[in-house]
C-alpha cells in the first residue's frame, strides 16, 4: 500500500521527537522519596498481594553479575565495601578487572540475608536477587551460617563479631558495634542463633520482610518455621533502625538492575506493621540495651541507655531506674545515685539515658559492681519490661599492678598503591594478665578528634620475648588514616600512656588524651615511596618505649620482636655487683601474686639494710633482710606468702636513714 507523503514526513517527525526526548524521560525517573505512603488503604493479604504484584523484579541479574554490581558499584563507597555484620572495610576498584575476584582477594563474599538453603535455592531469582544480598566479612558470614535471627541476651552471646575477629567479650563502650553469635537457639530445630550489630538490624529486617513477601511459597516449602521464629524481632528492629540515607540509596541503585523495582519496605518501613501485623497491637516494652558493661574506674560519666518498642502512638511511657544491689560504695567508687524516672516520648522509639558518674580513688582494690533494675513501667495499658531488665556495671581498679611499659611498638599506615596490611603492635610485660583496661584509640589529626579505638581484647598476642609480648591488631583497609598528622593514644583505665602521631603534632580535642599534645615520632610512609610489608618499628636495646627509636623498615615483624630491636634480660635473683646510680625500690613482679613474687631493689652506695613485709594493718609479716650491710648493686629477694591470707600487704625498705615502701596483692 502506497504511504503518502504528509503521512510519511509525520512518522519521520513522531519517530524523531521519540528518539530525542525518550532517553532523556528515561533518565528523568526517579527512586520514590523517602517515606513515600505505598498504598496507604490497603493492609494484610491484600496489601502483601499487591506489593507482590507491583514490586516483584520479574529481572534479575545472575549471581556472579549480581556480586560484581554489589561490590563494584552499589556496595562500593570511594573504592572501600564495608561487611554488612562487623564493619570491616576492604578496598576493591571499581575501575579494576572482576571486583568479585578482588572480593575474594581481601576476604569478602556475598551474605544471603535469607539464606540459601531456607528458600533463596541457586537458579532461582530469589537466589540472586539483590534487595536481600549484602558484601560480608567471609568468616563472620561463615558463623552466622542459615541461623535465624535473634535478639541475643548479651550474657547467652557466645560470640562477638567486629572487623575481622571474633572475641569471648566486647568492648563496653561500643557493644552495639558487634554481631553477636549464639550456639543454641530456643526451637531445638535450630543449632543457632544471630543477631546484627544495631546500625544494621534496621536493614537486615527490610529485606526479610522483602524476601518472604515475594518469594514466600519457596521459603515456606523451605522451612515453614523459619519466618515465624523471628518475625517478631524483625518487627522490632524495623521500628528501632530507621532508614539510613545509605540504604535508601541502596535500594534505588539496586532498582536500575531488576526493572526499576525498589525494596519498598525501606521506602516505607510502615508496610511491616500493616502487611504482617494487621489489628495487633504490639507489646509496648522498655528494656536495658546491654545487660553487662564494664568499665575502669577512673572512667568519668557513663551513659546508659534504656530503649523502647512499640511504643504507643499517644501516650508517654514511663520506667523508673534503681539500684538493686550492689559491691561498690556510694560517693567512694560512683556518685550517689537515687531512683530516676526515664521518659519516653509518644510514639518515639529514640533511646533514652541516664548518667553513672565513677570516681576515682587511690585504693588498691577488687573488681566492684552496680546492679540496676527497671521497675514501675506506666504508660500505655500494655506497656512491660523486656528483657535485659537488669544490668550489671562492673568497674575495674586501675590502681593495683597494670603494665607500666605498655607502648606503641609497631605499626603500618600507608604504601604505595592500594594500602594493605594496615595493623598496629604493642609491647607490654609479658606477666600482665589481662588487656581489657588498655584502650587504643586512633586520632584524627584534623579536629583532634577519635575515629576508632580497640580495648586490649582486640588485639591477638604473637610471640614472648625476655618476659615482653607483642599483641597486634589487624585494621581494615584505610582503617587508619594516612597522616599530616594522624596519631593514636594508649590509655589504660582512662589513664593516658601514650598520645604519638606522625606527620606532625596536634592537639586532641576530644578522647581519652583530651587537651594532649600529640608527641611526633618524626618519621611517616609515603603513598609515593613506601612498599607494600613494609612498617615504622621500634629499633634499638632495652625493656621500654623510651630505651627505643623509630625507623622505616621494608619487611614488618608483626607479633614478633622487630628487626633491629633487642629486648634486654630482666634482672636475675641473684645479687647483682654491678653498682646503681641510685636507690629506688621497685614493684613486686607479678602483682598480683600467688604465692611467691619478687622484690627488686638498687643501691647506689654500701648501705645498711632492712626488707619487711606488713599487712594492711601495719603488723610485721615478714622480715626478708634484717639490718644486713650491703654493697651498692641490684638485688632480687623472692617472698613467699603461702602461709597469709589474701589481701593487701606492704613491702618497706629501710636504708640506712631512708625509707621506701610499695604495695602488692595476695589473690588465692
Amino acid at each position: 500500500m502506497a504511504i503518502s507523503s504528509t503521512l510519511l514526513e509525520r512518522t519521520v517527525l513522531t519517530f524523531f521527537v521519540l528518539v530525542l526526548f525518550y532517553p532523556a524521560a528515561v533518565s528523568a525517573q526517579s527512586c520514590p522519596a523517602q517515606g513515600t505512603e505505598i498504598f496507604p488503604e490497603l493492609s494484610g493479604q491484600e496489601l502483601i498481594d499487591t506489593l507482590v504484584a507491583e514490586y516483584k523484579s520479574v529481572t534479575v541479574l545472575n549471581y556472579n553479575s549480581a556480586r560484581e554490581q554489589l561490590y563494584g558499584t552499589i556496595d562500593n563507597k570511594n573504592g572501600i565495601v564495608e561487611g554488612i555484620y562487623t564493619g570491616y572495610k576492604a578496598a576493591i576498584d571499581p575501575s579494576g578487572d572482576n571486583p568479585r575476584l578482588q572480593a575474594v582477594d581481601v576476604g569478602i563474599n556475598a551474605e544471603h540475608s535469607w539464606p540459601q538453603s531456607k528458600g533463596a535455592v541457586e537458579g532461582t531469582n530469589a537466589h540472586s536477587d539483590m534487595h536481600h544480598l549484602y558484601p560480608a566479612y567471609e568468616s563472620a558470614n561463615s558463623s552466622r551460617s542459615n541461623h535465624p535471627y535473634y535478639e541475643i541476651p548479651d550474657q547467652q552471646t557466645d560470640g562477638w563479631w567486629r572487623y575481622q575477629t571474633q572475641f569471648s567479650t566486647p568492648v563496653a563502650d561500643s557493644i552495639d558495634q558487634y554481631s553477636e553469635k549464639r550456639n543454641s537457639h530456643p526451637n531445638s530445630s535450630y543449632s543457632g542463633s544471630w543477631e546484627p550489630r544495631e546500625s544494621v538490624e534496621g536493614d537486615i529486617a527490610r529485606s526479610m520482610f522483602y524476601f518472604y513477601t515475594m518469594y514466600k511459597t519457596q521459603a515456606d516449602e523451605a522451612d515453614p518455621f523459619f519466618f515465624e521464629v523471628q518475625k517478631e524481632f524483625l518487627r522490632s528492629w524495623n521500628g528501632l533502625d530507621v532508614v539510613s540515607q545509605r540504604e535508601y540509596e541502596r535500594t534505588c541503585a539496586i532498582a536500575e538492575f531488576q526493572d526499576g523495582k525498589v525494596n519498598p519496605f525501606v521506602i516505607d518501613p510502615t508496610l511491616v506493621e500493616r502487611a504482617y501485623f494487621e489489628g495487633q497491637i504490639g507489646q509496648t516494652n522498655v528494656q536495658f540495651t546491654a545487660s553487662a558493661l564494664t568499665i575502669g574506674e577512673a572512667h568519668g560519666e557513663l551513659e546508659i541507655q534504656v530503649s523502647i518498642s512499640n511504643p504507643d502512638p499517644d501516650l508517654e511511657t514511663f520506667v523508673d531506674v534503681v539500684i538493686s544491689g550492689e559491691s561498690a560504695t556510694a560517693n567512694e567508687d560512683y556518685q550517689s545515685f537515687s531512683t530516676k524516672t526515664i521518659t519516653f516520648p509518644a510514639g518515639s522509639l529514640e533511646r533514652q539515658y541516664f548518667t553513672l558518674t565513677t570516681l576515682d580513688d587511690d585504693i588498691q582494690e577488687t573488681e566492684e559492681s552496680i546492679v540496676f533494675d527497671l521497675q514501675n513501667v506506666q504508660g500505655p495499658e500494655n506497656a512491660g519490661i523486656g528483657s535485659p531488665e537488669t544490668l550489671t556495671v562492673t568497674l575495674q581498679d586501675d590502681d593495683g599492678d597494670r603494665p607500666d611499659d605498655v607502648w606503641v611498638n609497631e605499626f603500618h599506615y600507608e604504601n604505595t598503591g592500594t594500602d594493605q596490611g594496615e595493623f598496629i603492635e604493642i609491647g607490654v610485660d609479658a606477666e600482665f594478665p589481662d588487656l581489657n583496661a588498655v584502650t587504643l584509640s586512633l586520632y584524627n589529626g584534623n579536629g583532634g578528634t577519635v575515629y576508632s579505638s580497640y580495648s586490649g581484647n582486640d588485639f591477638k598476642r604473637g610471640s614472648t620475648t625476655q618476659g615482653i609480648s607483642f599483641y597486634y591488631v589487624d585494621l581494615p583497609v584505610n582503617g587508619i588514616q594516612n597522616g599530616d598528622p594522624d596519631g593514636m593514644s594508649l590509655d589504660i583505665s582512662g589513664e593516658i600512656v601514650q598520645f604519638l602521631s606522625y606527620g606532625g603534632t596536634f592537639t586532641a580535642v576530644k578522647g581519652p588524651a583530651q587537651n594532649l599534645n600529640s608527641t611526633d615520632i618524626g618519621i611517616t610512609q609515603s603513598n609515593s615511596s613506601t612498599p607494600a610489608g613494609s612498617s615504622l618499628s621500634l629499633m634499638g636495646n632495652g625493656r621500654s618505649y623510651l630505651d627505643f627509636s623509630w625507623e622505616l623498615v621494608e619487611s614488618h615483624t608483626k607479633g614478633e620482636v622487630n628487626t633491629n630491636q633487642s629486648i634486654d634480660l630482666a634482672s636475675s635473683n641473684e645479687e647483682n655487683p654491678e653498682i646503681a646510680d641510685r636507690f629506688t625500690l621497685e614493684q613486686n613482679y607479678p602483682n598480683p601474686f600467688n604465692p611467691t613474687t619478687v622484690i627488686k631493689y638498687q643501691l647506689a652506695e654500701n648501705s645498711d639494710v632492712r626488707l619487711k613485709v606488713f599487712d594492711i594493718l601495719g603488723r610485721e609479716v615478714a622480715s626478708l633482710v634484717d639490718s644486713k650491710l650491703q654493697r651498692a648493686g641490684s638485688y632480687n629477694v623472692t617472698f613467699e606468702g603461702s602461709g597469709l591470707s589474701s589481701g593487701i600487704y606492704v613491702y618497706q625498705l629501710q636504708i640506712d636513714t631512708q625509707t621506701y615502701a610499695r604495695k602488692m596483692v595476695l589473690t588465692k
